[in-house]
């Protein structure tokens, strides 16, 4: 409020400079009250769009704020599946490897070769998984940032609404 009160003063003083010292012959002093006045609409409408590039601006700031929160979630719960699946994978290469003793025997030497194997597709299967959940959880996090782009710019282009509408 203070600065609108500022701004209409330095208007009045502006137009009162003008007046004094400008060329102001055959200017009525309705028209003078007049110019002031469309200074003083145009002093406002300049104001709101600022104010509305500043909501904007934070609105953006805002987004990627929470944009880099989801991302960093996301990259701390992909070194966590990490440490999960080598985990799982030295469990499964332990078990292959207490099979493999057994494989002195004729019989069992296939098992322990379908163990190792299966520890193996075991370890790719979970690598890949672990690849594909940190690439969607990116995608995840830029799509949402997406829509709230959207909407923040649909917000600041929409013309406020007024009391007089019928």
């Amino acid at each position: 409020m203070k600065t609108a009160a500022i701004a209409l003063c330095a208007v009045l003083l502006s137009a009162g400079l003008a007046y004094l010292f400008g060329d102001h012959r055959g200017a009525t002093r309705q028209d003078l009250v007049c110019q002031v006045a469309h200074d003083a609409e145009e002093a406002q409408r300049e104001r709101a769009a600022n104010r509305a590039r500043q909501l904007e601006l934070d609105a953006r700031q805002e987004t990627q704020r929470e944009t880099q929160r989801m991302l960093d979630r996301a990259a701390a719960d992909a070194v966590s599946a990490e440490r999960s699946r080598l985990s799982l994978q030295q469990r499964a290469q332990r078990l292959a490897a207490a099979c493999a003793p057994a494989a002195a025997q004729p019989a069992s030497g296939a098992a322990s070769s379908a163990g190792l194997v299966l520890a193996d597709v075991l370890g790719r299967a979970d690598q890949a998984a672990g690849e594909l959940a940190a690439a969607l959880d990116r995608a995840h996090a830029a799509g949402l940032a997406c829509e709230r782009e959207h909407r923040a710019s649909l917000i600041a282009h929409t013309p406020p609404t007024t009391g007089d509408a019928p």
